[in-house]
This record gives C-alpha cells, structure tokens and sequence, in this order.
C-alpha cells in the first residue's frame, strides 16, 4: 500500500504525537512514582525512630528491673529471705556437701 505525501505527513505526526504522550505519561508516571516513594521513606523514618525510642525505653527498663539492689529489696520484701544462718551453709569438698560446723571443726 502505498501512501500518499498528506497521509505519510499524517502518519508522521501521529506517531510523533504518540510518542510523545508515551514520554508524558512515563515522566508523570515518574513523578507519581517518586513522590509516594518520599512519602513511604517518610513513614518508614517516623517508625525507625519511635521504634529506636521504644527499644531505648525498654532496655534502661531491663536495666533498673536487673539492678542488684533491686532485688535484694524484692528477695528481702516480697520472698521474706536473709542471709543465711550457720547451719544453712553447706560447702562442696572433694565432690561431697560437707556442713560448715563439720568444716569449721576440722580447721
């Protein structure tokens, strides 16, 4: 088929329109793109650092729950302990539990 100089001109410029939507719409495409990928940036850099804070929350938390002191106070308190008095005191000698008035004897 062979076309006339009008309809080849008209042939041009269509194609020529084409692909020049196709280049708008892959720009505006583009652009889309890029904005909702700043804003997902935007919420995943608002959770890091709420996350990061809650991590720094919790473990001064651990830390003071790991205390020693505070669980002294809790043992001493709660579970009414002490330190131990002479006859609760056993020492391993030589792989057997030896009491300590027997070892405070034998030195």
């Amino acid at each position: 088929m062979i076309l006339s100089k009008a309809q080849a001109t008209i042939v041009r410029f269509a194609a020529g329109c084409a692909m020049f939507a196709g280049v708008a719409c892959f720009h505006a495409w583009t652009r889309v793109e890029a904005t909702r990928r700043g804003y997902e940036l935007s919420e995943q850099t608002k959770e890091h650092t709420t996350r990061s804070r809650e991590r720094a929350r919790l473990e001064l938390e651990a830390a003071s729950l790991r205390a020693p002191g505070r669980i002294e106070q809790l043992a001493r308190v709660k579970l009414g302990m002490g330190p131990p008095r002479a006859d609760q005191i056993v020492e391993l000698v030589g792989g057997e539990l030896v009491s300590a008035d027997r070892v405070a004897a034998q030195r």
